[in-house]
């Protein structure tokens, strides 16, 4: 069972317990649903963007509004039911916006603030000239959803008040009395200290989550929370101590707000970095984040580390003694390298320092960036276009094949086959973002969203309409070890070697491998794999990466931005596994493919020295939607602080070649299997899953699985 490594107060204590004790799912009716098919129903023949609001507006009003005793800081979803969002989906939407808020300028300037640049750019609009009228209405629903967050907030205050009267308790009066006037306050009007930002900031990330499903990350909070913290210790109206309590209290409210299911939210809060003068991030802030992480261990936020050269090597060292706990699994970015990736797009160095990361890979640059994935149109599979290749097409469930055209007939006809079905694919997935996004624009405006995204006021264009400064969609691609693989094992033993003849390959691939034990083994054996250092597999896993990332730049998404390539699979290499049949790697039908930028599970057989050099030979500044590499440690490689040191060094070794990120993940295959035998007893325990982390208990049988034989593969030190 998991132990947290700090104490934490009394109050934090028993906020966490209560949070894992409760059933979540049960606090979240389906009131807003109701309350939304309400409003929406009223505001028929109304301009899309003011019903959205008027949803809001309604919602807001009618959400449960709840104080738990000894909160510090308030604010919840309170209800489910998105039956707009449901509606757009089922249209053909790209699911979810993603974003980043501008926290800052919320701190800065309040909510009422942002209403009266608002009213100043509607008050220089005419609704009766046809080109500004959609901007009209735009701004019309900026300002009543802002207007009914400070009614929303102010219905905290009634309650703390209402609380309060009720109350003999003298320290749970003053708690809540101050709760109430901080809610008058914000996020009404600009944060005067650290807990005014920090109440200011959870209103609007829960307001967000209330105007669709999942919205926004928490982005870099040691950075625009710091002015707040500093000042505080500064003037002694607050301790580091209390600042600490204060983020306790804001751990659990992330774990309520995603109703215990880590997983399909990923909350990140991104730390240290470079900042717009080129100096580093880091600071004391940083460090207290992981000291909360470290306290609260698998109730809250998950820690994303950016990585650059000359900042202070502490934060990573304690970013890599998170891992102790098997709880918190920490993220490693390098910003140089996602910089480069974001300048590769036009975006100055300014605002591109301003990345954090949203979910598990993504960067989004903070406040200025609607940089949604493409969503499942954008995970794109290397493998579907290489069984195109060899003249293959999967079909069924369980997964067969059947020949639809002839085999290539030397390695180049091979490579342009590929080409081509890859260029058809990206083409056909470009086609099914675009489309969702023109559904989305045309069902879900995000007037709040919008809001608190730099430019789209001054434009007075929706996020959905292009109105943020940064506009790009980013494309997921999956399968590169098993598709390089898969490409040089018929390169080799067919064409170079003539080992197998084609037609016998192409047979035994149908047949699942069945009968064909003899070239199965031959072709797992192989050799030459992408992520050993063979420089004949690299070269072709370098290849199909450069060819992806070409033709994904040619393409213009819906919001006038570009398209921005990545290499990770999140689990959708189990799921796009689960329908795709055997592969010429000898992989069988049905099982995973490769995860993101990870060998084939079981072929880092050179170590992970060689896993790093294969990955940093892939062009990665050119991966502005991110790539991830997965590291696993086995238990005793970071039981002690030489194991970690190490551990750091190759990171850091990796990202001085250019690598863009890595995940970590440390838990032995047998623990797991006995957790999936007895899930009663490791109801706390967390795993890396992809580019998160959730507890493994609650996970998809089909992903406990792939985890488990993930970690079997795992030696002392070494990758998967």
């Amino acid at each position: 069972m998991i132990e947290t490594i700090e104490l934490m107060t009394e109050r934090v204590a028993r906020l966490r317990e209560d949070g894992l004790s409760r059933d979540l799912k049960e606090e979240m009716p389906e009131l807003r649903g109701q309350l939304a098919e309400k409003a929406l129903e009223a505001t028929l023949g109304k301009p899309q963007a003011i019903r959205i609001a008027e949803v809001l507006e309604t919602v807001f009003n009618n959400v449960p509004v709840q104080i738990r005793h000894g909160e510090l800081l308030v604010g919840s979803r309170g209800a489910s039911g998105y039956p707009e969002v449901d509606h757009a989906m089922a249209r053909g939407s790209a699911e979810y916006p993603y974003m980043i808020s501008d926290f800052q300028t919320l701190l800065e300037i309040g909510v009422r603030g942002v209403i009266e640049r608002a009213e100043a750019r509607l008050a220089a609009m005419d609704e009766a000239d046809p080109d500004q009228m959609e901007s009209v209405h735009f701004l019309q629903a900026v300002i009543k959803s802002c207007q009914a967050v400070i009614v929303w907030a102010e219905r905290y205050a009634e309650e703390a008040d209402r609380q309060a009267a009720d109350t003999d308790d003298e320290d749970s009066r003053d708690e809540l009395a101050e709760i109430a006037a901080r809610c008058r306050r914000v996020p009404a009007q600009p944060a005067e200290s650290f807990a005014d930002a920090l109440q200011s900031v959870w209103f609007l990330y829960v307001a967000l989550y209330l105007e669709t499903r999942a919205a926004s990350c928490l982005g870099r909070l040691d950075q625009y929370l710091l002015p707040y913290y500093e000042r505080d210790l500064a003037t002694g109206r607050l301790t580091r101590d209390e600042a600490k309590e204060l983020l306790c209290c804001l751990w659990v409210k992330l774990y309520e707000n995603v109703q215990g299911v880590l997983g399909s939210h990923a909350q990140t809060i991104t730390l240290g970095g470079m900042l717009p003068d080129r100096s580093s991030g880091v600071n004391d802030l940083s460090f207290l984040c992981i000291e909360v992480a470290e306290a609260m261990g698998n109730v809250g936020a998950q820690i994303a580390v950016r990585w650059f050269e000359g900042q202070p090597p502490e934060l990573l060292d304690r970013a890599f003694s998170l891992m102790e706990q098997k709880a918190v699994m920490p993220q490693m970015f390098n910003d140089e390298t996602y910089i480069a990736a974001l300048d590769g797009l036009g975006v100055p160095f300014e605002d591109a320092s301003q990345f954090a990361l949203f979910g598990c890979h993504e960067p989004v640059i903070s406040g200025m960036g609607y940089q949604r994935p493409a969503s499942y149109p954008g995970y794109v599979s290397f493998y579907d276009w290489l069984e195109k290749a060899l003249g293959l097409q999967s079909f069924g469930t369980p997964p067969q094949l059947r020949v639809v055209a002839d085999p290539p007939v030397n390695v180049r006809d091979f490579w342009e086959r590929w080409k081509e079905a890859m260029r058809q694919g990206v083409r056909d997935a470009v086609i099914r973002a675009n489309f969702g996004d023109k559904i989305k624009q045309e069902l879900l405006p995000r007037p709040l969203m919008s809001a608190f995204l730099k430019d789209c006021i001054e434009s007075g264009a929706d996020l959905t309409q292009g109105g943020a400064r940064y506009n790009m969609t980013g494309f997921q691609g999956c399968a590169l070890a098993t598709s390089a693989d898969s490409f040089v094992a018929v390169k080799e033993l067919v064409f170079d070697q003539q080992r197998i003849p084609m037609s016998e390959l192409i047979d035994a691939v149908v047949a699942d491998f069945r009968g064909y034990e003899h070239i199965r083994l031959a072709v797992t054996n192989q050799p030459s794999k992408y992520g050993t250092d063979c420089e004949d597999a690299d070269i072709w896993a370098q290849r199909m990466v450069d060819a992806f990332c070409d033709e994904i730049e040619t393409h213009r998404n819906f919001r006038g931005g570009p398209f921005s390539p990545g290499m990770w699979s999140f689990v959708q290499n189990v799921h796009m596994g689960k329908r795709t049949a055997a592969s010429p790697d000898g992989r069988r039908a049905g099982e995973p493919i490769s995860h993101s930028m990870d060998p084939v599970s079981g072929q880092a057989v050179r170590g992970p020295t060689a896993v790093l050099n294969s990955a940093a030979k892939l062009s990665q500044t050119r991966f502005s939607n991110g790539g991830s590499l997965l590291l696993e440690f086995s238990r005793s490689v970071i039981a002690d602080e030489c194991g970690r040191l190490a551990a750091r060094s190759l990171c850091e070794a990796y990202f001085r070649m250019g690598g863009i990120e890595i995940q970590l993940s440390c838990s032995s295959a047998e623990q797991l299997m006995e957790a999936r035998e007895h899930p009663e007893r490791y109801r706390d325990l967390v795993v890396r899953v992809a580019g998160y982390s959730d507890f493994f208990v609650r996970l998809d049988p089909a992903l406990q699985n792939y985890i488990i034989e993930r970690e079997k593969h795992t030696l002392s030190g070494q990758t998967t």
